[in-house]
C-alpha cells in the first residue's frame, strides 16, 4: 500500500477500531443532565424552545445538533448520543495528528491508540453530556492555533488563527469553560510572529462572546444572563463534598494514581504512563513537550479548583470523571511519547507486553463501566414495556425516572405520568406506582427529592403488577451490593 492511502489506513483503522470498541459497550441514558439536554433540544426541535431559560438550554452549542436530529428522524438514543460518539471519535484522530506533527508517526498512532481504549473515553461516547462535545472542540481549537503559529505568516495561517478562535466560541456555545483552553497558548506569545495569529484566535473567540452577551441582552435584558445561571445551578444543587483544598488535591491526585480509588477504573491506568510522560518530558524535552504538560496539568487544576467563591473557598464544579475529558489528548500524547521514546528503545519485548495488559485493563474497565450502566437504566426501559400495556392510566414515579420514560415514549406517553414530590398526598385508587429503586435513591442523594412518606408504606394499600430484579454486578473488593428491583404496583384503596 503506497501514496496517500497508506498515510491514512493506520488513523482510519484505529477510528474504526474505536468506533466498534464504543457501539460494542453501549452506555445509553443514564438519567441525568443527559435527559434535561434531550428535553431541551425536544423543544428545539418542535418550535418551543425557550433559550437561557435554564443553564441547560443556553448550552446551545450542544443542544441545537441534537434538536437537529430529532427534526430529521425523530427522537431516538441514537441521535441523542450521536454529537458525543462522532466527538470521541474526533479525540481519537486529533491524538494522531498532534502527535505526528510533534513527534513522529508511531507516537501519533500510539497516542490514538490510547486515546481509543481510554475507559472514560468509550464510556462517555454513547452518552449525553456536553463534556465530550466541548473537549473535541477545544481540542480541535487548540490544534488549528499550533498549526496556524508553527505556519509560514499569510493569509493562510491567519485564516487557520481565526477559525481557532470560532471554533473555541462553538465550544463555549456547549460549556462555559473553553476559555481554559487558552493556557495552553501563554508560552507561544513569547515569538514575536506568532502574537498577531495568536490575537486573531483570541479576538474570534471574543466576536462569540460579544454576540452572545448582545442576544441575551435583547431577549433577557442581562448580557450576563449565562453567567447567572451558572451561578444559580451551582447554588440548586446540593452541597458538594466538602474536602477543603487539601483534600481536594489529594482527591485528584487519587483520581489519576490510587488503583484502588472509585473513579481509577475511568483512567485504566493510562494515567500512570501519562504521568511518567510529563515526569519525562519536562526534565528532558521541556521546549517541545512542556506546552503538552502545561496543557494536561494547567486543565486538571482549572477544573477542580476554578472557584464559585473565594472566601469561603467553593469549588466551581465536582470531581466528576467526565469533567476532565480535555486531559484524554494531552494525558495519550505524553504517555506515547514516554512509551516510545523511553521504553521502546530501551525494553522493546518487555515495553510492548507491558503496553498489552494495559490494553486489556483499559477494555475490563470499560466493561465494567458497561456494566453499570446497563443497571441505570434497564429498569426505566423495562417499565417502558411494561406501561405499553396501560394506555390512559396515571403513573406516579421518581423525576427522573419520568424524564427516561417521557424519552423512551418520545415525549408522547400514552399515559399520564407525573414526578412525586416529598408534600404529595396518597394518591387515588387506580394509579400506577413505578418505584425504580436506583433512580429513586439517587434523586433523593443527589437532588435532594425525597419520596412521599407513603411511598413505601403498606397505606395506602396497593397490589404488584410486575417486578424486575436487576442483580448485583460482581465486586473484586468487599461484598456485592444487593438486588435492586423495579416494581410496578397499583393503588387499589383509599389510606
Amino acid at each position: 500500500m503506497n501514496g496517500p492511502w497508506r498515510r491514512w489506513a493506520w488513523p482510519v483503522g484505529i477510528v474504526a477500531g474505536a468506533l466498534a470498541i464504543r457501539l460494542a459497550l453501549f452506555t445509553g441514558l443514564q438519567g441525568t443532565d443527559d435527559l434535561f439536554y434531550s428535553a431541551r433540544a425536544f423543544e428545539l426541535s418542535q418550535g418551543r424552545f425557550s433559550a437561557g431559560s435554564d443553564l441547560f438550554s443556553s448550552r446551545v452549542g450542544y443542544v441545537a445538533p441534537i434538536a437537529f436530529f430529532y427534526r430529521l428522524f425523530g427522537v431516538h438514543v441514537a441521535c441523542l448520543v450521536a454529537i458525543s460518539l462522532a466527538s470521541s471519535l474526533l479525540l481519537v484522530l486529533l491524538a494522531y495528528r498532534f502527535g505526528t506533527g510533534l513527534y513522529s508517526e508511531g507516537v501519533g498512532r500510539t497516542a490514538a491508540l490510547f486515546v481509543a481504549l481510554l475507559p472514560l473515553d468509550v464510556f462517555y461516547a454513547t452518552e449525553a453530556h456536553a463534556d465530550l462535545p466541548h473537549a473535541a472542540l477545544s481540542a480541535l481549537a487548540l490544534y488549528l492555533a499550533w498549526s496556524a503559529v508553527q505556519g509560514t505568516p499569510g493569509r493562510r495561517m491567519l485564516a487557520r488563527a481565526l477559525a481557532a478562535g470560532f471554533v473555541l466560541g462553538a465550544a463555549h456555545l456547549v460549556k462555559e469553560s473553553a476559555f481554559f483552553y487558552f493556557l495552553p497558548m501563554l508560552p507561544w506569545w513569547r515569538a514575536r510572529e506568532s502574537r498577531g495569529r495568536l490575537a486573531a484566535v483570541a479576538g474570534a473567540f471574543a466576536s462569540v462572546i460579544l454576540v452572545e452577551m448582545v442576544v441575551y441582552s435583547v431577549a433577557r435584558g442581562d448580557a450576563f444572563h449565562r453567567v447567572h445561571l451558572a451561578a444559580a445551578q451551582l447554588r440548586g444543587v446540593p452541597a458538594m463534598e466538602d474536602l477543603g483544598f487539601g483534600g481536594r488535591m489529594a482527591a485528584l491526585a487519587g483520581f489519576v494514581a490510587n488503583p484502588f480509588g472509585p473513579r481509577f477504573v475511568f483512567t485504566g491506568g493510562f494515567s500512570w504512563a501519562a504521568l511518567a510522560g510529563a515526569a519525562w518530558a519536562f526534565s528532558r524535552d521541556r521546549a517541545r513537550s512542556g506546552w503538552i504538560v502545561l496543557w494536561a496539568a494547567g486543565l486538571a487544576l482549572l477544573t477542580a479548583f476554578w472557584p464559585a467563591s473565594i472566601v469561603p473557598f467553593r469549588p466551581a464544579m465536582d470531581l466528576h470523571p467526565r469533567f476532565f475529558a480535555g486531559l484524554a489528548v494531552p494525558g495519550a500524547l505524553l504517555a506515547a511519547k514516554f512509551f516510545a521514546d523511553v521504553l521502546l528503545p530501551r525494553w522493546r519485548r518487555s515495553a510492548r507486553v507491558a503496553a498489552s495488559l494495559l490494553g486489556v485493563a483499559a477494555v475490563a474497565c470499560a466493561v465494567r463501566l458497561h456494566q453499570d450502566s446497563f443497571r441505570w437504566r434497564v429498569g426505566a426501559e423495562w417499565a417502558h414495556g411494561q406501561l405499553a400495556g396501560h394506555p390512559g392510566a396515571t403513573v406516579v414515579t421518581d423525576p427522573r425516572t419520568m424524564e427516561l420514560l417521557r424519552f423512551l415514549a418520545a415525549y408522547s406517553p400514552p399515559y399520564e405520568i407525573r414526578a412525586y414530590a416529598a408534600s404529595d398526598p396518597a394518591p387515588a385508587a387506580g394509579t400506577l406506582l413505578l418505584d425504580n429503586e436506583p433512580w429513586v435513591d439517587a434523586g433523593e442523594r443527589w437532588d435532594g427529592v425525597r419520596p412521599p412518606a407513603w411511598w413505601r408504606a403498606p397505606v395506602p394499600p396497593r397490589q404488584s403488577v410486575a417486578e424486575r430484579v436487576i442483580a448485583p454486578v460482581a465486586r473484586l473488593r468487599g461484598p456485592a451490593p444487593p438486588p435492586e428491583r423495579t416494581r410496578l404496583s397499583v393503588v387499589t384503596g383509599s389510606p
